[in-house]
């Protein structure tokens, strides 16, 4: 066994995205990498030196409490996680997004879903997948 090869965080994980009540498939299958891939880690630290360095700032300018909310800190990671997670994505036929042909699976796309006011419960399944070793584990693992 080559232990180098155990996980595969860079190859992705196909997320069959279920509906939000019925938990029957929607047509939508998106293809997503660990949340320890290394983009996703860039993304992370990116976050993270950000918020330091607005952190400093305020402590060099005289103010104690800069505002940093670790909840918020920590949901904005897990979002840009997904999105930069998300490596394509196969809409069935005849499946459409806000009335029109399903959005290219490129930044501003994958934004426009992932982000959308009603689809949290995508997001969601994205982020649940994303995070979760055993999916970049074993055969069911596929290259990026």
């Amino acid at each position: 066994m080559d232990l180098a090869k155990v996980v595969q965080y860079d190859e992705t994980f196909p997320v069959e995205i279920l509906h939000r009540i019925t938990g029957e498939p929607v047509g939508l299958v998106m293809h997503v990498a660990s949340f320890e891939s290394v983009d996703a880690q860039k993304v992370e630290r990116s976050i993270a030196n950000r918020r330091m360095q607005r952190q400093f700032a305020a402590q060099q300018s005289g103010k104690e409490d800069a505002g940093i909310d670790f909840a918020e800190a920590q949901h904005e990671i897990l979002t840009e996680k997904a999105i930069i997670a998300v490596k394509s994505w196969d809409w069935a036929d005849g499946l459409t997004w806000s009335g029109k042909a399903p959005p290219k699976c490129d930044d501003s796309g994958k934004r426009e879903v992932l982000l959308h006011p009603n689809a949290s419960w995508i997001l969601a399944q994205v982020i649940n997948a994303g995070s979760r070793i055993e999916n970049f584990t074993g055969p069911s693992v596929t290259s990026a």
